[in-house]
């Protein structure tokens, strides 16, 4: 599975951030031709705690809409989600205006519908990477 899935952020506040993301997501499964894609976009809000002079936690918390189409060789169908996401990363800022960051995500999905029927909700959590810069 590869993701990928940027985002923007603006703090109108101190250490209060709004802002959304848009991904793309591919996977291939097994040995044979079952493949899927998913398009997703959603807003998130933020908040950026320092931890020292070098160091903050960015906490943010957020909705995703996914629409994803699978192929598995016998025809295509289609679903969508919409989920509750958060991200934890902790951010080392290497630069003036530049961070880099680690930290954990947790996502789960409020709804689920696949071929126009209810279907199983997912949740996925891992670890996540991110690099950052502001003007």
């Amino acid at each position: 599975t590869i993701v990928i899935q940027p985002g923007a952020d603006y703090f109108f506040q101190d250490n209060i951030s709004v802002g959304g993301l848009v991904g793309y997501e591919s996977t291939k499964a097994g040995v044979g031709d079952a493949k899927s894609s998913a398009i997703s976009i959603g807003p998130r809000l933020g908040y950026n705690a320092a931890v020292a002079e070098k160091l903050s936690v960015w906490p943010r918390v957020g909705v995703l809409y996914r629409s994803l189409s699978i192929d598995a060789g016998g025809g295509s169908k289609s679903g969508s989600s919409m989920s509750l996401e958060l991200n934890v990363p902790l951010l080392v800022h290497v630069a003036t205006h530049f961070d880099v960051g680690i930290g954990p995500f947790y996502r789960t999905d409020l709804s689920s519908k696949y071929d126009g029927a209810d279907s199983n909700k997912d949740t996925t959590y891992g670890l996540a990477t991110e690099v950052g810069g502001w003007f």
